[in-house]
């Protein structure tokens, strides 16, 4: 049984999830416009790593929650951001596979599945796309 994690981690405080997700955003959107360009794939390869890099320090912060939440409804919002960041990451290493195998629908499937997942996070957490 593992203990819920609290309202707001004091170990995880310190982490900058705006500057976070900012850094994603960029990274994901040079990664956009090359992805499927196979004489890029080290380059793409290299965003993807510091894709990654950026959804694990992101996944330790703890996302804006309303002021009128209980504690119960920010554990909620915070779990369910954890796990969505942990298909983020998911999606990501196929993400690598896939341009690894220069699966051209692979790279293509997954960046609309990477998409789906920020707008869907987005959503849920009223952050407004750039």
């Amino acid at each position: 049984h593992t203990a819920a994690p609290a309202t707001k981690p004091a170990a995880h405080a310190a982490v900058d999830l705006e500057r976070s997700m900012k850094a994603m955003e960029r990274s994901l959107k040079q990664l956009e416009r090359q992805a499927k360009d196979e004489s890029q794939s080290e380059s793409s390869l290299r965003i993807v790593a510091e894709l990654q890099q950026h959804v694990l320090t992101a996944k330790l912060g703890v996302p804006h929650t309303p002021d009128n939440f209980t504690p119960e409804q920010t554990i909620g919002a915070v779990l369910s951001y954890r796990k969505r960041m942990g298909i983020l990451l998911q999606q990501l290493v196929d993400l690598e596979t896939a341009i690894l195998d220069k699966n051209q629908k692979k790279i293509a499937d997954t960046l609309t599945a990477i998409h789906n997942t920020e707008k869907a996070g987005h959503e849920q957490f009223n952050v407004k796309e750039h």
